[in-house]
């Protein structure tokens, strides 16, 4: 049976809570942090930082992939997106897990980063789960966020499975599951070919026109299936880099393949915030639905 929330938040909005610091800088209290952790082998240069619980010697954990955005070309796992989600949800029990990945060149369409940005994705989700006795992981629950291009890259590692050809095939954990058991997608590009076609086809490398399976094929909006994890997408109504109609189509695919999801609208929001600001908090809502889903 379907669930869909669709929440309409005012981006004034603090909920009033101490999940998460009244202001927006990282709290790094009560967590580990470990930088630059090898995850994809030897010859690559992208690394993983790592947020943990600073009590390990407790029962298995949750854990959360972070995904930073940056149009595919740009942006760095040690934003301060992805330091807020760290340590945030770190503070609440998750290991998490952010990641650098391959990037295209703005300047050059003949070196696009997909599929190699979805394998280096799925590849961090291997690492986790070869780790879990290292790290204290529970393997059989992970989950993944991220924002924008970040956001697209979670919801397709939502949304793919083993037939359809997204699986890694080299590195140093092959034959390990890369599924996700919950996925929150913020202001992600879900459909390539109703966003930036010049973006599209620099990620891409190739146009439309001349390959309109593989621009499916990288939409999560022609991926969706009943066996899909449950969704939260967060987005906001006044965005003018990523349009809210991707995410309620998204949202309206998911409901209509019996996937729970919930899509929040945060009135007034525009591109790129983070889970947790001075003039909104979204720490509660995001902590609730890992907590729904992971726990």
């Amino acid at each position: 049976m379907s669930c869909r929330f669709i929440i309409t938040l005012m981006a004034l909005l603090v909920f009033t809570t101490q999940v998460c610091k009244a202001d927006n800088t990282p709290d790094y209290n009560q967590v580990q942090y470990i930088s630059d952790v090898e995850y994809l082998g030897s010859g690559r240069s992208e690394k993983m930082d790592l947020y943990l619980p600073l009590d390990l010697n407790s029962a298995h954990r949750p854990a959360v992939l972070i995904i930073h955005g940056g149009g595919w070309s740009s942006g760095d796992k040690y934003g301060i997106r992805e330091q807020i989600a760290g340590t945030s949800l770190a503070r609440q029990g998750y290991v998490c897990a952010s990641i650098n990945y391959t990037l295209c060149n703005t300047g050059d369409t003949s070196r696009p980063s997909w599929p190699q940005n979805i394998y280096d994705c799925k590849k961090a989700v291997q690492f986790l789960r070869r780790n879990s006795s290292t790290y204290r992981i529970d393997p059989n629950h992970i989950g993944v966020l991220g924002s924008s291009a970040g956001g697209h890259l979670a919801a397709l590692l939502g949304v793919s499975c083993e037939d359809d050809g997204l699986e890694p095939v080299d590195g140093p954990y092959v034959g390990t599951a890369t599924d996700v058991q919950a996925v929150i997608d913020m202001y992600g590009i879900t459909d390539l070919s109703t966003w930036n076609i010049s973006a599209g086809q620099r990620y891409l490398g190739c146009s439309l026109q001349t390959c309109p399976d593989t621009w499916r094929k990288a939409s999560p909006l022609y991926n969706v299936t009943p066996d899909d994890p449950p969704f939260m997408i967060l987005h906001g109504t006044a965005d003018t880099t990523v349009s809210l109609e991707q995410s309620v189509r998204f949202s309206d695919a998911l409901e209509s393949n019996h996937v729970h999801v919930e899509l929040m609208k945060i009135t007034g929001a525009s591109h790129s915030f983070a889970i947790q600001m001075k003039q909104l908090d979204l720490c509660p809502a995001v902590v609730a639905f890992f907590d729904k889903y992971l726990k």
